[in-house]
């Protein structure tokens, strides 16, 4: 899939992820993404631009997931993730909505 190496560079290597075609990949990049936490802030821009468009609602929602312990590691660092957030949080999917909530508080804490 990609040329950069995961044990040297795992938040790039997540963030190409993010790229593919195929959902698991990109759904499995923003599980690894929410693990490294803090670490993963140059992967911001990424995860909420998969918030916004990604076509699976499960990778959607993995991203949101993410970014309540990035956010709690991150705090206000991640106050660009806020606009996409709110975006989301009146959503009809009520898991989705719940997460962004969560992720808005870690964020905003």
């Amino acid at each position: 899939m990609t040329d950069i190496d995961f044990y040297q560079d795992p938040v790039n290597y997540c963030i190409e992820a993010l790229s593919s075609d195929d959902s698991n990949e990109r759904y499995n990049a923003a599980d690894i993404l929410r693990g490294l936490a803090g670490e993963a802030e140059p992967a911001l821009v990424a995860i909420c631009q998969h918030i916004e468009h990604d076509s699976d609602i499960e990778v959607r929602r993995q991203c949101v997931f993410a970014l309540i312990d990035i956010g709690a590691a991150l705090k206000q660092r991640a106050n660009q993730c806020l606009p996409y957030l709110e975006a989301v949080k009146n959503e009809d999917d009520a898991e989705l909505c719940e997460l962004a909530q969560l992720a808005i508080a870690e964020i905003c804490s």
